[in-house]
């Protein structure tokens, strides 16, 4: 992969280092990446809701399996087919919930039961099946010996291309994990033939979550989080805007994004070594500028440092950092609508700013987003937001900031001392992006939403 310095951003970070885009295939890993760890954390997410729903019905979970092909990755499987019919001449049809071809070609029968289901009973002495249970077994075993007639197999073969193994295993995926003697559950089940593997909705979530720490490189140390909204006027010059900037250093431990044309805004990152990366991002691919949300994730792995922007909660934009080379303090400063130094202000916006230094995990990054979008897009549409504008020249930085604030304690709370800097507090109706002005005060204070 050949680097390139960036003119046009030279004089704001110096000579920028980006990948030469005639080759990018880095580019194309981290979207693909982006993509994989955008389709987990949804599945991740629902799944866990739906295990926690006790009104939800079988055909919920059929349906959750049958829009994430990631469940059937970790099951070990590399397709399915949902509903497939056993069809034999004069009989009823037999319905299966899944065929699943594993990667070998063979297939295998999977059926899915409610999380609630009652699995073993008399525990504490001669254990056996639930008569629920039984009857599942049971049903599977009718479905193999079906799926081991010439005339079914024929007929799976004609109208859905599968090439169909007699006596095939089964999965039936049940109940909880909580409080289940697995060991006994196995022993009640190895001597079945054809084989049948019992699986519970938790061992579901747990293979995606290992599978998502696998394939995303997150991790469970802390990291930075920060979440904001905001909204994009038609721009009026061709100076770089900085929408914020991350860190108290020009050149190592950087994370900014510059609004550099109208419709491009560009994700810089400045790692401790001073290698700097960036990626323009078009904003009408995501978005509609007038109003969005914005979300920057820093997280750390044993070999590598990865940060992480989201537009409405889709990537858009990630960078690794191999070595962990990259390094942001607990008290990390940073600034809205300006750099760090207060120059190059952006005409904008800002509506909530949630920002915390924790481990975020998936459900929780869910529900963040689901919060942001209700402030961005209220469910009633003449329901007036009230705003912070930033215009000519005004900006804010957090409390503390070694150039703007030296010698404050340092806080997530957004200030600006200065009062001619300060923005103005807006009413402001997120479906046609207009606003009026609500105060003569201009804002010199923010309280952050979250608390360290």
């Amino acid at each position: 992969m050949q680097w390139v310095a960036a003119p046009a951003l030279e004089s704001l970070h110096g000579a920028v280092l980006r990948p030469h885009w005639k080759n990018n295939s880095y580019i194309k890993i981290m979207e693909t990446m982006a993509s994989l760890r955008e389709s987990l954390e949804a599945a991740i997410t629902e799944l866990t809701i739906l295990i926690n729903n006790e009104d939800a019905g079988e055909q919920e979970f059929q349906s959750w399996f049958e829009r994430h092909p990631a469940a059937w990755e970790v099951l070990g499987f590399r397709r399915f087919f949902p509903h497939p019919a056993l069809n034999l001449p004069g009989q009823t049809p037999m319905i299966l919930d899944f065929l699943a071809e594993r990667p070998d070609g063979l297939w295998e029968i999977v059926e899915l039961k409610r999380p609630d289901t009652a699995v073993l009973k008399n525990p504490e002495r001669r254990t056996t099946f639930y008569s629920d249970m039984t009857s599942y077994i049971s049903q599977c075993r009718e479905y193999s010996l079906r799926c081991s007639d010439s005339v079914v197999i024929s007929d799976l073969l004609n109208s859905r291309g599968i090439r169909m193994n007699g006596w095939p295993h089964s999965i039936i995926i049940a109940g909880r994990s909580s409080g289940l003697d697995r060991v006994k559950v196995h022993e009640l089940l190895r001597h079945l033939t054809p084989k049948i593997t019992h699986y519970t909705y938790d061992d579901i979530l747990d293979a995606l979550n290992q599978h998502y720490a696998i394939k995303s490189e997150d991790a469970a140390e802390p990291g930075l989080n920060l979440f904001f909204n905001i909204g994009l006027g038609a721009k009026t010059s061709d100076a770089e805007e900085f929408i914020f900037d991350l860190g108290g250093a020009k050149n190592k431990g950087r994370i900014s994004v510059v609004r550099r044309s109208d419709d491009v805004i560009t994700f810089i990152v400045v790692d401790d070594d001073g290698l700097r990366f960036s990626q323009d991002i078009k904003l009408s691919r995501h978005c509609d500028k007038d109003a969005f949300a914005f979300g920057l994730r820093t997280v750390k792995t044993a070999d590598s440092s990865w940060i992480l922007l989201e537009i409405n909660g889709s990537y858009v934009g990630q960078h690794e950092v191999a070595g962990n080379s990259f390094t942001l303090e607990y008290d990390t400063p940073f600034t809205l609508a300006a750099d760090m130094n207060g120059a190059h202000a952006a005409e904008m916006f800002a509506g909530a700013l949630l920002y915390v230094r924790k481990s975020v995990s998936i459900v929780e990054r869910s529900f963040t987003r689901e919060y942001m979008f209700e402030d961005l897009w209220p469910r009633d549409d003449s329901k007036r937001t009230t705003r912070v504008r930033f215009h000519s020249g005004r900006f804010m930085y957090s409390m503390g900031h070694p150039i703007l604030d030296p010698g404050q304690p340092p806080s997530n709370d957004m200030v600006q001392r200065n009062s001619d800097l300060r923005p103005s507090l807006v009413n402001w109706v997120s479906s046609s992006a207009e606003y009026t002005e609500s105060e003569e005060a201009r804002i010199g204070r923010i309280n952050s939403s979250v608390r360290r």
